[in-house]
C-alpha cells in the first residue's frame, strides 16, 4: 500500500504494510509550493468590526455591546 497526495494523486510514500491506518491527509511538497492547498496559518485574520445599533440612549455594538466612541475593540 502507498499513500497518495490528496490533490494531485502522486505517490508520497514508500511501500507500507497493508494493515497501516492513516488518520490524516497526505499532501506532496509540490502542491504545497504552488499553493494548491491553503493552511490556516496562511489565511489573513480579519479584525472583527463593530455592528452598530442605534438607540435613543446611545449606540451599541450588536456583537460585543460596546458603546460607540468607547475605543473598545470588537471581540
Amino acid at each position: 500500500m502507498r499513500l497518495f497526495c490528496w490533490t494531485c494523486h502522486k505517490s508520497v510514500s514508500n511501500e507500507l504494510p497493508e494493515d497501516t491506518t492513516l488518520r490524516a491527509v497526505a499532501i506532496c511538497p509540490e502542491c504545497i509550493e504552488v499553493k494548491k492547498v491553503i493552511f490556516a496559518e496562511d489565511q489573513v485574520k480579519e479584525e472583527p468590526q463593530h455592528e452598530w445599533e442605534f438607540y435613543f440612549n446611545g449606540s451599541f455594538c450588536k456583537k460585543c455591546g460596546a458603546a460607540i466612541g468607547s475605543g473598545v475593540k470588537c471581540r
